[in-house]
């Protein structure tokens, strides 16, 4: 069974503190055979822990993305020896050892070891992200084939205290669908001999709807709020919509009256019919949201969580003029965008 680190106690007391120099950067895993040097570190997908070994030979899993954003230690393997070289591996029979020595070629003897081994052709070290730092069978985490050894420390997020800020990846971002719709409509027939002046005006009921799915899925602390824009079509362009409240892993629905009000003409002994369109699209874009994160051990850490926006907006709102001769006359009507007059916002 998992074990989870309720209180960090005094090893991340004691421990020293995590070094300020950086070495290479792992995403994620460690492959089989490939040198882990002290300073090097593996991070989590989520960038909300790292696994670095450390000049005294010991490998420890922190809280942050990497040693310059350290936030607490969270496992240690706690065989400490002299500092100097120390260079670490994952073996080819499963088993991930800490050895003296700058690499193979320079090997001064074993310093610490999982002291697990199985049978497969490749295996890796994975940096999860919830923290527990595991060697698996498998090339990678898309080809994962089961737990060979694992720290079982973890500390998951359970909440987001502050929200920060909100990044979107409008890059990634897709337009799932866009659907056409029309509104309202109206005929006038103009008997008189002169042209006749008339107005289209009125107001239609506007949904629109958000949701944020967070990976991990943290919830809102009970007393946060965030209010900013979010993903939006208008035309054939993203943008960023008037602000509305954030809610996590839920959807939230806005009704907005749209008011329209403009002038046309009808020529003598003809009809108009006038009518009112919108578009709603339904957008989906990846982002990060930066805050204040609290761990299942009670940490509390500023911090990045990855997620998705799904949304759907309404957007070009066009008024047509379309004459009657007496059926439609489609290749006279005129096209008119309109900018709506927003009324009150209910959510």
């Amino acid at each position: 069974m998992m074990q989870h680190l309720a209180d960090p106690g005094a090893e991340a007391i004691a421990s020293p503190p995590c070094p300020t120099h950086g070495g290479r950067r792992f995403h994620t895993f460690l492959p089989m055979n490939q040198i882990l040097q002290a300073g090097d570190y593996i991070v989590s997908a989520n960038g909300l822990f790292f696994a670095m070994l450390m000049e005294d030979g010991t490998l420890r899993v922190y809280r942050g993305m990497d040693a310059d954003d350290e936030q607490g230690l969270l496992w240690s393997s706690a065989k400490a020896g002299a500092r100097g070289r120390y260079f670490a591996l994952l073996q080819s029979d499963g088993n991930f050892c800490v050895y003296q020595g700058s690499d193979l070629a320079h090997n001064c003897g074993w310093h610490w070891g999982t002291q697990a081994t199985a049978q497969s052709q490749q295996f890796y070290a994975a940096m999860q992200d919830d923290g527990n730092f595991s060697v698996r069978a498998g090339t990678g985490p898309d080809d994962s084939r089961g737990v060979i050894w694992a720290s079982t420390v973890t500390d998951r997020v359970l909440s987001i205290e502050e929200v920060l800020h909100i990044e979107y990846d409008f890059s990634e971002g897709c337009v799932l669908r866009t659907s056409p719709a029309s509104q309202y409509s109206e005929t006038v027939t103009n008997h008189g001999s002169e042209i006749s002046v008339h107005t289209l005006a009125g107001s239609i009921a506007v949904t629109e709807t958000s949701s944020w799915t967070n990976n991990p899925a943290a919830a809102l602390g009970p007393d946060v709020e965030y209010f900013s824009g979010a993903p939006a079509i208008s035309g054939d362009e993203f943008v960023l919509s008037d602000p509305v409240f954030y809610v996590a892993n839920c959807a939230s629905t806005r009704l907005t009256d749209w008011a329209f009000d403009t002038p046309y003409n009808v020529a003598p002994h003809t009809a108009m019919r006038a009518a009112i369109a919108l578009t709603y699209s339904t957008v989906s874009v990846p982002y990060v949201l930066v805050g204040q994160l609290r761990f299942e051990s009670g940490a509390r850490v500023v911090g990045a969580i990855r997620g998705n926006y799904l949304g759907t907006n309404a957007h070009s709102l066009t008024a047509s003029f379309t004459p009657q001769d007496p059926t439609p006359n489609h290749s006279k009507r005129i096209l008119r965008p309109l900018r709506p007059l927003a009324g009150m916002v209910a959510y």
